[in-house]
């Protein structure tokens, strides 16, 4: 029996070829799939068309962010055919396929298959059913199966779907809660009125200063890690409040509740670090995105966004944005750890720009085009990038080997 299970659901190899790191292009399409199913949120019949390239953008990014590259989306004989491929000891691999066909009416119909064993296609529908039950079950607001997917044409390189989404589904809140990174949204709502307080009560002289505001949040660093992640969502509301919406939906809906003022049409103004307010954003959202998602999905979103600007329609690649994004994610990651939390948040309660982002860092390389950086870097998994990468760590206090001195 273990051999006959061994031979039905093992190989040894991958059925989904290795992705490389995400290209600019696939940053690009990735992020226009997205964009379309926000695009549908709120309707009960919203339209969406997904093609090839968009596919293969969302697997590059997926793959990127949760390190398991061995992942395929495509569409091919009329049919979206997904495949993915887990590594297993000894040089085995579970081959996971799924590939769903056209459907006039309701959810589209799925032939699955683990391994060499098929899957029934009652079985994939009850799986789907129940993910989807307990995403309602951890808070999530989503339909039932043949409400979200009401129709799916599937023609050579494009399908479009009609769809009901919610305005808000509250999938990003059930993962925060699911990994276990959530944080007090009262707590995080009473320190982001408090940052807004202080700036109206400084009036409308010149922009505040993150490393200020960094302050005040950490004026009391002995603080539990729950408490530090409320901080950090509160700093990148204040500072990304754009952004709000769709990282941090709960916080934000609450924070507008609590203090208006903070998202009016006449808001204050954005906080700056080095005296400009694209780098506050950077560092503020991803501390954020480390405290809740981890240091890999943080990384690589702020990679995305560089390898993005590096398209003729971006400003660059940028290296100081790119110093910006380490250091929060370092000092997110320095205070969810305890053999160093205490030591990161006595630094962060006496913060200044030279702390947050070295003005040796602000030299560094900006506005390369994706040539420029094809040319002189190859890809994001490069060993000349990754050794530009250590040589901005090397000089932020706030990484490990700064922290160590």
């Amino acid at each position: 029996m273990l051999l006959l299970a061994a031979w039905l659901l093992l190989s040894t190899a991958p059925a989904a070829p290795g992705r490389a790191a995400p290209s600019p292009q696939d940053v690009s399409a990735g992020r226009a799939a997205i964009a379309a199913l926000k695009a549908a949120r709120g309707t009960d019949n919203g339209m969406v068309m997904i093609d090839n390239a968009m596919l293969a953008g969302i697997a590059a990014l997926a793959g990127d962010a949760s390190g398991r590259r061995h992942v395929d989306l495509k569409i091919a004989g009329g049919r979206v055919q997904a495949v993915a491929s887990v590594p297993l000891p000894l040089g085995l691999w579970v081959n996971i396929r799924a590939s769903a066909l056209p459907s006039a009416q309701g959810f589209p119909p799925v032939d699955a298959r683990i391994g060499r064993l098929p899957l029934p296609r009652a079985l994939s529908r009850a799986a789907i059913r129940a993910a989807l039950w307990l995403g309602r079950r951890r808070g999530a607001d989503l339909p039932p199966l043949d409400r979200l997917v009401q129709r799916v044409e599937i023609g050579d390189d494009a399908l479009v779907a009609r769809v009901s989404l919610p305005p808000r589904t509250g999938l990003i809140d059930t993962a925060l809660k699911a990994g276990g990174s959530g944080f007090d949204t009262a707590d995080a709502v009473r320190r982001y009125c408090a940052l807004i307080a202080a700036d109206r009560a400084a009036g409308a002289g010149a922009p505040p200063r993150l490393a200020d505001q960094i302050r005040r949040l950490f004026a009391d660093p002995l603080a539990t890690r729950d408490a530090h992640r409320a901080r950090l969502a509160a700093l990148a509301l204040r500072a990304v409040p754009e952004r709000g919406d769709d990282l941090l939906p709960e916080l934000a809906a609450a924070a507008r509740r609590s203090c208006p003022a903070g998202f009016s049409g006449s808001r204050l103004a954005d906080p700056v670090l080095g005296g400009r307010t694209d780098l506050a954003k950077h560092w503020a959202l991803s501390a954020a995105l480390t405290a809740a998602f981890g240091r890999d999905a943080a990384r690589a979103i702020g990679q995305w966004k560089e390898l993005a600007d590096s398209l003729p329609s971006g400003s660059g690649f940028s290296f100081v944005d790119l110093a910006a994004d380490r250091s929060g994610m370092h000092a997110a990651e320095a205070l969810g750890n305890p053999a160093r939390a205490a030591e990161a948040a006595a630094l962060l309660a006496r913060a200044d720009d030279e702390l947050l982002l070295p003005a040796a860092l602000a030299r560094a390389p900006e506005g390369l085009s994706e040539a420029q950086f094809l040319a002189r870097f190859g890809s994001t998994e490069s060993a000349r990038f990754n050794a530009a990468a250590r040589t901005i760590d090397a000089a932020l206090p706030l990484a490990p080997a700064g922290l160590a001195r």
